[in-house]
């Protein structure tokens, strides 16, 4: 599991309270797939005060972003890239190695800045 990742979306769960039921869950340090069969647990888990993180993806960060945001995969050399997200009510923008990373780091500088 990528523990960037993890940490990106613990922090904007703690910051946004987003909590749609999602496909996945990060439930302690792994993720797992959402059966029908797991609500139970995954409520159990959550009302335990348990650490069940929403695993986000682009798509749903998307659409709670601002309307201008915008997600381009820039050239660093030959062979490497990075992908840079911002939105127009901010100056700037967020690099990362992956879209969604780069996604939750624009939502965290977004609350930061209480532009969100």
């Amino acid at each position: 599991m990528d523990n960037k990742l993890y940490q990106l979306c613990k922090e904007v769960y703690e910051r946004t309270k987003w909590d749609e039921k999602k496909d996945y869950l990060f439930i302690e340090d792994s993720f797992h797939a959402s059966h029908p069969e797991w609500d139970e647990v995954e409520i159990a888990h959550h009302d335990m005060g348990g650490k069940g993180i929403p695993l986000y993806t682009s798509d749903y960060l998307l659409e709670k972003l601002p309307r201008d945001t915008g997600l381009f995969k820039t050239i660093l050399s030959q062979k490497e890239h990075a992908y840079f997200a911002n939105a127009s009510t901010r100056l700037g923008g967020e690099y990362s190695d992956t879209p969604l990373k780069a996604l939750l780091k624009l939502v965290l500088a977004l609350k930061e800045a209480k532009e969100l």
